[in-house]
C-alpha cells in the first residue's frame, strides 16, 4: 500500500462480471439474428427478386418468372455470354426476291419470289420443309391453260435430285384472257437451302422443257421468243401477199412445243384486187421448209376466204426443229381455172 492512499473498502468496489453472462448475451444475439433470416426465407413476399446470377455465372429466374434468353436468342439454352453452342431455328420463312419472266404453253409467267419454311399457313398438305415459288400469271390467248402444275412443274435441287411437287394455290393453268397470282409448293429433304441454286423445270418429258434458275438476274434469253418483221412480198393466186411478222417460240396459243421443236408463227397479209373471191383452206396450200424438213400447219388464224377488193390477215403456225435459222414459206400449186402456180418467200431468224 503506497503512502497517502487509503484502501478501498470491499463494499465500494465494482462487482466482477462473469464470463457466463457474456456468452449468454452473444447467444441471444445469434438467436435474434438467425430467427430474422429464417423468417425472411419463409415469409418474404413471393414477388421479391433474387440474385440475377448464381455462383457459376449462368442466369437464374428473375422477378418476371420467364425463362432467361441466352445471347444467341435461344430460350432456355443455358449458354453463357459468348458461347457458340446451339443454333437458332427460325419459325418464319426465308425469302429471296427474283423477277424472272418466261412463257409456258402460251401463259406469260413472272416468278416474283422464292421462300423456304417448315410450313405455310395456307398449305395444310405440307409434311416437311417446303420451298414455295410465288408467281404472277397472264394468259393473253383465247384458250384456257389446259395443263396441271403437278404434271409440268418440277424443282431441281443442288445435288441433282428432284423435289416432289406438293401443292399449288391454283392447280390448273389460267383461263383465257386471265391474270392472277399463284404459288407452287415443293417438299424438300433439308432446311436452310441456298435458294439461288434451285432450278424450276417447266414442261413434261415430251415437251421442250425450260430450266429456270431461281436467282435474281438469271439469263433466260434462250427461252424468250424471237420476232422479226421481214415485210417480204410476193404474188400468189392473183393476190399480193406480205410476210409482216415472224415469231419463233417454244409455245404458241395454249401449247408447248414438243421436245427438240419450236413454233414458227408467220403473220400474213393478202390484198385481193381481183374480181374474184379467193377461197382455200390454208392447210391445203401452205408449207414451211427449213433444211430437209418440210412442215404442214399446226394452227392458223388466217381467213379461209378473202373477198374481192378486200384484205385478209392472220397467222399460220408450224412446228420446226430447233436450231434452224433460214426458212422458206411455200405456196403450193393448186388445180384451178386458170391454174394457181406455186410461189415462195424466204426469211431468216438469227
Amino acid at each position: 500500500m503506497a503512502p497517502d492512499y487509503a484502501a478501498v473498502p470491499a463494499y465500494a468496489r465494482a462487482p466482477k462480471r462473469s464470463r457466463g453472462g457474456l456468452v449468454a448475451i452473444v447467444l441471444l444475439l445469434v438467436l435474434v439474428l438467425g430467427g430474422g433470416g429464417v423468417y425472411y426465407a419463409f415469409f418474404r413476399p413471393h414477388g421479391a427478386s433474387t440474385s440475377n446470377q448464381n455462383s457459376n455465372g449462368t442466369n437464374t429466374q428473375g422477378a418476371t418468372g420467364k425463362t432467361p434468353v441466352s445471347n444467341n436468342g435461344t430460350p432456355g439454352s443455358g449458354n453463357t455470354p459468348g458461347s457458340t453452342v446451339g443454333t437458332t431455328t427460325s419459325s418464319g420463312p426465308t425469302k429471296e426476291q427474283v423477277n424472272l419472266q418466261f412463257t409456258y404453253a402460251g401463259v406469260e409467267m413472272t416468278i416474283t419470289s422464292v421462300q423456304e419454311a417448315q410450313s405455310f399457313p395456307d398449305d395444310n398438305s405440307a409434311t416437311s420443309n417446303t420451298v414455295r415459288i410465288n408467281m404472277n400469271e397472264n394468259n393473253p390467248t383465247t384458250s384456257g391453260g389446259g395443263f396441271l402444275y403437278s404434271d409440268v412443274a418440277r424443282l431441281l435441287l443442288p445435288d441433282g435430285t428432284t423435289a416432289n411437287f406438293e401443292n399449288s394455290q391454283n392447280p390448273i393453268g389460267p383461263g383465257a384472257s386471265t391474270r392472277r397470282t399463284n404459288w407452287l409448293d415443293f417438299s424438300v429433304p433439308a432446311s436452310n437451302l441456298d435458294l439461288s441454286k434451285l432450278v424450276l423445270r417447266m414442261g413434261t418429258a415430251t415437251e421442250s422443257q425450260m430450266d429456270i434458275p431461281l436467282m435474281p438476274g438469271a439469263d433466260l434469253s434462250k427461252y424468250q421468243p424471237k420476232t422479226i418483221t421481214p415485210n417480204t412480198t410476193f404474188q400468189y393466186a392473183g393476190l399480193n401477199w406480205t410476210i409482216t411478222k415472224v415469231t419463233e417460240s417454244l409455245s404458241a396459243a395454249d401449247k408447248q412445243a414438243a421436245t427438240g421443236q419450236v413454233y414458227i408463227v408467220v403473220t400474213l397479209n393478202a390484198v385481193n384486187s381481183t374480181g374474184s373471191d379467193f377461197s382455200a383452206y390454208p392447210g391445203d396450200y401452205l408449207r414451211l421448209k427449213s433444211g430437209d424438213t418440210t412442215s404442214s400447219l399446226t394452227d392458223f388464224t388466217f381467213p379461209i376466204s378473202v373477198a374481192s377488193q378486200s384484205n385478209g390477215s392472220g397467222t399460220v403456225t408450224f412446228s420446226m426443229p430447233q436450231g434452224n435459222t433460214s426458212f422458206t414459206l411455200m405456196m403450193l400449186t393448186r388445180p384451178a381455172s386458170p391454174p394457181i402456180n406455186a410461189a415462195s418467200a424466204t426469211f431468216q431468224i438469227q
